[in-house]
């Protein structure tokens, strides 16, 4: 755990609040993180029940947390607590609770019980719907050990500078073996192909770079499904810009300002649903065995939809 994480902790066992969202990249602990939080709530041990714990996961056949299992974890919220002192529901991977269990969870976050803390985790706060959003304090957790993930990462490539590691890890959200991924398909080169077939989505009804995306599909070569990953990136920090309110730390010179101007006018959930529909295709194309170009024209299509003008999303 890093040492802002720590602070964390010791500020929110300050003053509990009746919401908050664990926001950051997939596998860094953040269930873990959170476990630790309720644990200094309720003065026990994270590895240990409490009567006062309550966790919402989705069953085991299922994808989604449904209405009923929010229900009742908000109903076991409001109750006295056993020990007189505070209750925590846990939500890990908030963002997969149907519409109806995120309305059900809502109206407990409209009036929070006193002593009772709702803890989401989510990878993506653009998931959450902005109703939920805007009732819980958000907090981005820190990956790791940035700096020994750097020193693994250029260990595996030497060649890369400190700068292009820092970007690279950003982009992979801290995680050296996928930084170490993109670094041999190309890495901030190839990012840096992907925002500029994408920059005429800075203005309203701007749509990619035709001749830029042919010349993309044509590099990216046998490296075109991490090419399809790095959009993907781009949609989701582009998503996290706009549920924030402000960029990620810049994984390149002038990405923040970018990230910015297409936010200035692309909807949230224009954003999310083109990162969803780049992560499905990435994944159709692996298991279709689908043509690597015909996939990279396709996924830097869907954001199109990001600069699409109003009276486009209407239609």
């Amino acid at each position: 755990m890093t040492a802002n994480n720590l602070t964390l902790q010791d500020q929110i066992e300050a003053a509990p609040p009746g919401g908050l969202i664990l926001c950051g990249p997939a596998g860094i602990g953040k269930a873990a993180f959170a476990r630790e939080i309720a644990a200094r709530l309720l003065g026990c041990a994270p590895d240990f029940a409490h009567p006062d714990l309550h966790i919402v996961r989705a069953a085991e056949d299922k994808k989604a947390i449904d209405v009923e299992q929010v229900r009742d974890a908000c109903q076991r919220i409001r109750l006295a607590p056993a020990d007189g002192g505070h209750r925590v529901m846990l939500v890990p991977q908030a963002d997969t609770m149907t519409v109806n269990a995120a309305n059900a969870l809502l109206k407990t976050l409209e009036e929070p019980p006193a002593r009772a803390t709702v803890i989401l985790t989510v990878d993506a706060v653009g998931r959450l719907p902005a109703t939920i959003r805007s009732r819980c304090r958000l907090e981005r957790v820190a990956a790791p050990a940035r700096d020994a993930a750097l020193a693994q990462l250029r260990e595996t490539c030497p060649d890369l500078s400190v700068e292009e590691g820092r970007g690279l890890l950003e982009l992979a959200q801290g995680r050296a073996g996928l930084a170490a991924d993109y670094a041999a398909a190309g890495g901030i080169e190839l990012y840096l192909d992907i925002c500029r077939a994408a920059k005429p989505l800075i203005r309203p009804g701007g749509r990619v770079d035709r001749p830029l995306l042919i010349a993309l599909t044509q590099r990216a070569g046998k490296s075109w499904p991490t090419a399809v990953n790095l959009i993907e990136r781009l949609a989701a920090r582009l998503s996290e810009t706009l549920a924030c309110g402000e960029p990620p730390a810049a994984a390149m010179e002038g990405e923040d300002k970018f990230l910015q101007a297409i936010a200035r006018h692309a909807r949230l959930s224009a954003s999310v649903s083109a990162w969803t529909d780049v992560r499905r295709l990435g994944e159709e194309a692996e298991v279709r065995n689908l043509d690597g170009r015909t996939t990279l024209d396709r996924a830097l299509r869907a954001l199109d939809a990001l600069a699409a003008t109003p009276a486009e999303q209407a239609g």
